[in-house]
């Protein structure tokens, strides 16, 4: 296991490495919590009128483990009931899995959160032939993860202003989110773009 350095400006530092390698191999992973509970977005309304969203008195929610391969704009995605280590490993194992015809190695954009760091993911990653690189985020600053946007984007397209009678009803939204943006398109490209 190779693991880089934290750096000043580690997406920049990224960046360059795109440039000259313009085949790497680089994702950004981050997890986020899709509640059932009604968000509010912009959007156009008439004059003096209070758009009104219903929204369940619940804490239900859907618990999702992703990552977009810088580039590409790929989305790859997991859920999960909670994030620990072991689902650190899991989504690894996913990533391995997808890449299994390339040859180089993986860098791996992402945050400092304890799964990240744990004892058994480290002694996971020297199992795998030094496939991964990781590129650690400054503690602190989310805003740095081009991962953010793909929460960002789903929010937008799919659960603002949006009222889910059913936890099943999330499950559904998320997953044609992810089947949209589960191949190399423009949106996730130039939303989570580096260069």
């Amino acid at each position: 296991m190779v693991l880089l350095k934290r750096q000043k400006r580690p997406l920049k530092k990224t960046a360059e490495l795109l440039k000259q390698y313009p085949d790497a191999i680089i994702y950004a992973m981050d997890e986020a919590s899709i509640k059932r509970e009604a968000t509010i977005g912009y959007g156009w309304y008439l004059k003096g009128k209070t758009p009104l969203v219903m929204s369940p008195a619940t804490k239900e929610k859907v618990n999702i483990v992703g990552a977009v391969k810088i580039g590409s704009g790929t989305l790859v995605h997991q859920k999960v009931e909670y994030f620990r280590k072991e689902q650190m490993i899991d989504f690894l194992n996913l990533l391995l899995e997808i890449e299994k015809e390339s040859v180089g190695p993986i860098y791996l954009i992402l945050d400092n959160a304890k799964p990240h760091k744990a004892i058994i993911v480290k002694e996971y990653l020297s199992t795998t032939g030094c496939r991964f690189r990781m590129l650690w985020l400054p503690p602190y600053s989310p805003e740095l993860n081009p991962s953010e946007n793909i929460w960002r984007q789903l929010r937008k397209e799919k659960t603002h202003n949006t009222f889910f009678g059913t936890l099943a009803m999330v499950h559904i939204a998320v997953d044609s989110f992810f089947f949209k943006y589960c191949t190399a398109n423009d949106t996730m490209r130039s939303l989570c773009a580096l260069i």
